[in-house]
């Protein structure tokens, strides 16, 4: 994680453009290796790691390939284009049932996952009109500690198409999600 005077959240890219695409609206990470979001943040940027690859679902992975070249940033930046609003958290074994549970609700191939614990995060993700490049060794401190002070942005889904994905979600977790 970045310096907590500006809170972000790495992953790869290919999870954060699922993000900012409005194509799933949580972040699954292995537990206790793969952390989470800054401790006591709500509210951070989405940094895209370029060396992390995350292992995709067959089909996406081949809708990424056949999709337009991503724009990247310059060597020695990166491009910050949103942030998201932390909504709610589990942490859950992801066995058979839970694995069928969130087979649609992500890119990720959930098959390397099975029989680990998993921290789902769900997240209310907001696209930059402009997005925003700063110097990667920087810790993002170009861009303001609360990214709904930020630049201009919008949510990367409609209210009504984010509360049918996070309830779909709510709904296929044992337990559903807490509250940050």
């Amino acid at each position: 994680m970045p310096d907590a005077a500006v809170p972000a959240l790495t992953a790869p890219a290919a999870v954060i453009d699922a993000l900012l695409a409005g194509e799933q609206v949580i972040d699954l990470r292995v537990q206790p290796a793969a952390g989470g979001p800054p401790e006591g943040a709500t509210r951070f940027w989405l940094r895209p790691d370029p060396d992390a690859a995350a292992e995709l679902k067959p089909a996406y992975r081949r809708a990424r390939e056949l999709s337009r070249p991503d724009e990247s940033a310059a060597p020695g930046q990166v491009r910050v284009a949103g942030w998201a609003e932390l909504v709610g958290r589990t942490t859950t074994r992801l066995d058979d049932g839970t694995k069928a549970a969130l087979d649609g609700k992500t890119i990720l191939a959930l098959d390397p996952l099975a029989g680990q614990d998993v921290l789902v995060l769900a997240l209310r993700v907001h696209r930059l009109v402009e997005p925003a490049t700063v110097p990667a060794a920087d810790g993002l401190t170009g861009l303001p500690a609360d990214p709904g002070q930020g630049p201009p942005s919008e949510p990367a889904l409609s209210e009504a198409a984010f509360l049918a994905r996070y309830n779909g979600v709510v709904n296929a977790l044992p337990g559903g999600l807490t509250t940050p």
